[in-house]
C-alpha cells in the first residue's frame, strides 16, 4: 500500500524533469575539420558557458598564428545556433580574428561554418 503513495510523487519528479530545458548542446570538447589550401586541417574546439579556445592543430613558418591557442567569446547563442569569435588578436600581436559559426540540425548533429569553410565537427 505504501506503493500507492509513492507513484504521485515519481510523476511529479518526471514531469518536473521534463520541464528542465536540455543543456547546450555546443558546450564540450570538439574536432573540427576542413579542407584547406591543398589540405585537410583541424582544430580542437573547447566550448565553455563563458567561452572556451580554439587551436589549429598545423604549424606554418608563413602564418605564426597558425597552431596557436585562441580564446573564443561567444558573439550569440541559441539551443539551435552558437556564433563565435576566435579572439587571436587579443593573444598574439598581428593575427587576425575568425568567426565560427555553429549549428544545430534536426537530428541534433553539429555542423557549422568558418568564413567559406564547412566543418565537419565530431565531440571528443
Amino acid at each position: 500500500m505504501k506503493f500507492q503513495h509513492l507513484l504521485p510523487l515519481v510523476l511529479a519528479a518526471s514531469a518536473a524533469a521534463a520541464l528542465v530545458q536540455p543543456a547546450n548542446p555546443f558546450l564540450g570538447k570538439w574536432r573540427a575539420s576542413w579542407s584547406g589550401e591543398n589540405r585537410e586541417r583541424s582544430a580542437t574546439l573547447i566550448i565553455t558557458e563563458s567561452g572556451g579556445s580554439w587551436k589549429t592543430l598545423a604549424f606554418a613558418k608563413k602564418n605564426p598564428c597558425l597552431g596557436q591557442t585562441a580564446p573564443i567569446s561567444i558573439v550569440s547563442s541559441s539551443p539551435e545556433k552558437i556564433v563565435l569569435e576566435l579572439k587571436y588578436s587579443e593573444a598574439y600581436t598581428g593575427c587576425e580574428d575568425a568567426k565560427v559559426v555553429l549549428m544545430r540540425a534536426s537530428d541534433g548533429s553539429i555542423t557549422g561554418k568558418r568564413g567559406h569553410s564547412e566543418l565537419k565537427l565530431s565531440r571528443e
